[in-house]
């Protein structure tokens, strides 16, 4: 089989992530040898903010000289992009040979009676395999959607386990209820582990505290309050924090202080385990991490932002951002939703700051229509135009921006690739 023979049978696969239970895990990797087992995770949970925690957390240890292992989704371009040694994605030729090594187990179990694995099962099983295979350092494993029946969550010990910030997302799997979703989260934490704990709401900070104290893992929530912005614009950032000076990361918005902030953290921590993590691998590399899609810059004139918000906690942050950074400059904000999320809630936080709203319908199965979403965003805003691709929302943005505008991108992850596609083929009007 070849690269898209392969792709196309994943592709094949169930989406639902509660095809299986956790037992499905372990009975596929034992029949791979258990290649997730005697390895050192960092493993990290959270509703928003585990992408970037996870590059921030990667290009440390990687600029400290370890063999690191990264596993994350959703992809942006490609299936490859989900697991990496040291930024290099995983090779076509490799990812053919690992995969078809994991489907011939997956048919072991088929024949005994068990259906397929879901795509985020075998993706995950092929992700150990890789990672056995290259001898990994450390591996930066980044959850699905859940965390205690993350298929992810076979791993029985960690370095660390990191939760970022919890929010009401994925109610179809995880339900409405923040302190449910919480419990789920917590179900990373290990006996005996460390835990590095994104500061938030006081009711799931105790959730999380009283699962680590029954299993006598150790937390640490860093102090927000402790940091000292230096430099700030929508180019790059300048902070201190604690003991570190002018750290720089290269992100917008407060939240991503936050984030890398909670990244030195978990440095801090590794290093009071004996790992050699020098003032000097922190600040280089917070400053090479970049995230597509997130909080990221595609044009300076007008100011265009790419940004996957997709739920309300991540609207809010991003709303919150915007306000500190453009104050008195309206949004013409580019939004695409899924009909699986709360998109009148999400059109309430943003309309505010918004001059005007462009839809689209995302390019995935449950991609919410523009036009039925740009009917609902005339409840909020009278400045409503309704589109179906993405490209024609951004040429109308660029067509009707005026020089003080800022143009951004929300609501789905599934357009981050046309987008910036889209300014990649040079159509922006300016730059």
């Amino acid at each position: 089989m070849n690269i898209n023979n392969v792709l196309k049978y994943i592709n094949s696969l169930s989406i639902n992530a509660r095809e299986h239970g956790p037992d499905y895990m372990q009975e596929i990797l034992k029949l791979m040898g258990n290649p997730h087992e005697n390895q050192k995770y960092i493993h990290i949970a959270g509703t928003n903010g585990k992408g970037s925690t996870v590059n921030y957390i990667s290009n440390i240890l990687i600029e400290s000289g370890f063999k690191t292992g990264v596993y994350t989704s959703p992809h942006i371009d490609r299936f490859m992009e989900r697991m990496k040694i040291n930024n290099e994605e995983i090779t076509e030729d490799e990812w053919v040979e690992i995969a078809l090594y994991v489907k011939g187990k997956a048919e072991i179990l088929i024949e005994s009676g068990r259906k397929a694995p879901s795509i985020f099962q075998f993706l995950t099983a092929m992700a150990f395999e890789f990672f056995r295979i290259k001898e990994c350092d450390i591996i930066v494993l980044e959850t699905g959607m859940g965390g205690a029946t993350d298929p992810t969550n076979i791993i029985n010990s960690t370095l660390i386990s990191v939760i970022t910030k919890i929010g009401i997302d994925h109610v179809s799997y995880l339900g409405s209820s923040l302190e449910g979703i919480a419990i789920e989260k917590a179900g990373i934490i290990k006996q005996g582990a460390n835990v590095v704990l994104y500061p938030q709401d006081s009711k799931v900070e105790s959730i999380i505290n009283e699962f680590a104290l029954n299993i006598n893992a150790h937390v640490d929530i860093p102090n927000f309050d402790a940091i000292k912005i230096l430099e700030q614009d929508i180019e790059k950032q300048i902070f201190s924090y604690g003991n570190y000076n002018n750290l720089e990361i290269h992100m917008f918005g407060k939240h991503q202080i936050e984030n890398a902030t909670l990244a030195v953290t978990v440095a801090d921590v590794l290093k009071d385990k004996g790992y050699n993590i020098t003032e000097q691998a922190i600040k280089v590399g917070l400053k090479n991490t970049k995230w597509p899609g997130r909080s990221e810059v595609l044009s300076k004139e007008p100011i265009f932002i790419l940004d996957g918000a997709h739920n309300e906690d991540g609207l809010e942050t991003l709303v919150t951002s915007l306000k500190a950074f453009f104050k008195n400059r309206r949004i013409i904000f580019i939004f695409g939703a899924h009909t699986n999320k709360d998109y009148d809630s999400m059109l309430k936080i943003v309309a505010p700051i918004a001059k005007m709203f462009i839809t689209f319908t995302p390019n995935y199965h449950n991609g919410l229509c523009g036009h039925e979403l740009a009917t609902r965003a005339s409840k909020y805003c009278s400045n409503v135009i309704g589109h179906v691709d993405v490209e024609d929302a951004i040429t109308t943005s660029l067509k009707v921006a005026q020089k003080n505008d800022v143009i951004c991108v929300i609501g789905s992850l599934f357009c981050i690739k046309e987008v910036r596609d889209y300014f990649k083929c040079g159509n922006e009007i300016h730059n």
